[in-house]
């Protein structure tokens, strides 16, 4: 009969021990800042090749985006049989590019503005393909260069286009 006391008496300490130790869960104030520590030292270091990545998937996505208003324009002026043109907006590649009806001045495709660290070298300042998809202006074929301005991005790409009408885009300088 002692021991039918003790049982319930047993239990509930037991209960009360959980119950405390569910209260204390969490973090210690020096725990926190611990990890907060480590986090901070990590994203130091990260950050130098995280902007690079970013650099060169600007430079990436521009190539892409450059090559495939050729393709459109090329793809246009051999269903349209007439010439299409694609074009830098404005003073500068950067300002974004059209593709355009020569004749009607009518616009198929549009690109925005890309950002301003991109430089675009050996860009002619519009490509002309005739009604057989070749490259009518200008007369040699084009190698179009993108790299980033800025010291933190080594990244390059070539867009080149062949005097029949192909484009690709490619990583490294164009040669």
């Amino acid at each position: 009969m002692f021991m039918d006391r003790a049982l319930p008496l047993t239990r509930c300490t037991a209960r009360a021990a959980r119950a405390a130790r569910a209260a204390a869960q969490g973090f210690t104030l020096i725990e926190l800042i611990t990890v907060v520590s480590v986090l901070a030292i990590i994203t130091a270091i990260a950050a130098p090749s995280f902007r690079s990545f970013i650099a060169s998937q600007r430079i990436k996505a521009a190539s892409y985006d450059l090559t495939s208003a050729l393709i459109l324009a090329r793809n246009e002026a051999l269903k349209r049989n007439g010439n299409v043109q694609v074009g830098r907006t404005g003073t500068s590649w950067n300002n974004g590019w059209q593709v355009k009806i020569v004749s009607s001045d009518a616009v198929l495709g549009m690109q925005n503005a890309v950002d301003n660290s991109l430089s675009f070298t050996g860009a002619p300042d519009r490509i002309v393909f005739d009604a057989n998809g070749r490259v009518a202006s200008p007369t040699a074929a084009v190698r179009i260069q993108l790299a980033s301005t800025t010291a933190t991005s080594n990244a390059v790409r070539c867009v080149a286009l062949t005097l029949s009408g192909h484009a690709r885009s490619s990583a490294g300088a164009c040669s």
